[in-house]
């Protein structure tokens, strides 16, 4: 008996140290991206369509999107509908995230997202496209830094496309000709739409 648990408590104490290690370099991937790597479709060839009461892939997608390297935590909205996924962010002072790069590009790139609300709208908008793509039940999808919270629904992305999220998962060179301008070059277009959408607090 003292065997298996001890066999037991092995197991877990490893498992639990490859977990630690995985969400390390999962971090480090995306601490440091430039807004012209960040913003294309590469996300929707690495992943098959998803389901958004998955926690473990849910955590995965959002430590993979835009900004992932800040993530502080995840919360599913799943008990009805609408169905969604908060992405709650560290503030740049609390976080314990070690830059890959310098302290100075890090801090770049962390106030390049959350320094305006409308660049944290741009990169909410566009993670939620890839989100409404990649999560085909997902309804909406919100944002939290700070005390800010932004939420963006898949009926208001979609109407301002003009088309279905889920095209762009076998059209991803229509997605790097459409959104990714957007985000990288600047829209005053999306601007107006994203200035139009409320805060929620």
């Amino acid at each position: 008996m003292k065997k298996i648990v001890a066999v037991v408590i092995a197991f877990c104490i490893t498992f639990s140290l490859v977990a630690c290690t995985q969400a390390e370099e999962k971090i480090q991937d995306y601490s440091i991206n430039d807004p012209e790597i960040i913003y294309n479709s590469s996300l929707l060839s690495r992943v098959t369509p998803l389901k958004i009461g998955n926690n473990v892939d849910m955590v995965d997608l959002a430590h993979s999107l835009a900004a992932g390297a800040f993530v502080d935590h995840i919360q599913l909205y799943t008990s009805k509908q609408p169905y969604g996924l908060e992405i709650v962010y560290k503030d740049f002072n609390d976080t314990d995230i070690q830059p890959t790069s310098d302290v100075g590009e890090y801090s770049k790139y962390y106030n390049n997202i959350f320094s305006t609300d409308l660049a944290f709208k741009r990169n909410m908008f566009y993670n939620a496209t890839v989100v409404f793509a990649i999560v085909n039940n997902a309804d909406f999808v919100r944002g939290v830094v700070g005390g800010k919270i932004f939420t963006i629904t898949r009926k208001q992305v979609e109407g301002y496309l003009g088309k279905s999220t889920s095209y762009y998962m076998n059209n991803r060179s229509i997605f790097d000709t459409e959104i990714t301008p957007l985000l990288t070059e600047g829209s005053s277009k999306l601007d107006a739409f994203l200035n139009s959408l409320a805060f929620d607090k």
